[in-house]
């Protein structure tokens, strides 16, 4: 079951998440007019969170819903879709909800 199970996380990092992209949404949440690209209803499960999000990475929507069902910090939005992540420089592969959501995929 081990090996399956680190087949799927690796898998699910492949294909779902993509580039560190930080310093573009901090920036995007920096303007003053935020309201042209990224809202405050796009940002789901930030109130969830006492630590600060270090990390923006680029994630597909499907991946970005299953993190949002999981309690993650997610940008969801029509120009694309960003997990804030509270761990920095580790892989994102590593993380532990890539597991809890690699199991719930599993049969």
């Amino acid at each position: 079951m081990i090996d399956v199970l680190d087949k799927a996380m690796e898998r699910l990092g492949q294909v779902n998440v993509f580039s560190d992209q930080t310093k573009l949404v901090n920036a995007i949440l920096g303007e003053k007019d935020t309201q042209t690209v990224i809202s405050e209803s796009d940002i789901v499960n930030q109130d969830k969170h006492e630590d600060d999000v270090l990390q923006w990475v680029n994630v597909t929507q499907v991946f970005a819903e299953l993190l949002r069902d999981h309690n993650e910090i997610v940008i969801i939005s029509e120009y694309g879709n960003w997990w804030g992540r509270s761990a920095w420089r580790q892989n994102p592969k590593e993380d532990r909800i890539i597991e809890v959501i690699a199991r719930s995929l599993l049969p």
